[in-house]
């Protein structure tokens, strides 16, 4: 069984250390694309706000999605669209892969 964490007490507790933002993550999630010269890994983290962000360990040409979603699937597939948006075997060598730094 997972131990719940009151993430909000936390941040009460420490603000006025200067907490400001807590994130849990949820999962991480690995892809292999056909042709994709990096291994793509999805990462998504819950806020205290209670949305679920996902968050890809590289961008194609400086795209990240940074949207907030009601479930974490919801959040995992809108950071693999927006990754795949721009993404075409036939341009590989076009595009620019940037590795997410602290990802």
């Amino acid at each position: 069984m997972k131990e719940s964490i009151d993430l909000h007490k936390i941040a009460t507790e420490f603000e006025n250390k200067g907490l400001t933002e807590i994130d849990e993550t949820v999962g991480v999630w690995t892809f292999a694309i056909d042709e994709l010269p990096v291994r793509l890994k999805i990462k998504v983290v819950r806020g205290l706000h209670g949305k679920y962000s996902g968050i890809a360990n590289y961008h194609i040409n400086g795209y990240m999605s940074i949207k907030n979603f009601d479930t974490a699937e919801d959040a995992l597939v809108d950071a693999l669209n927006g990754f795949l948006s721009d993404w075409n075997p036939k341009d590989k060598d076009k595009k620019k892969f940037t590795k997410v730094e602290d990802w």
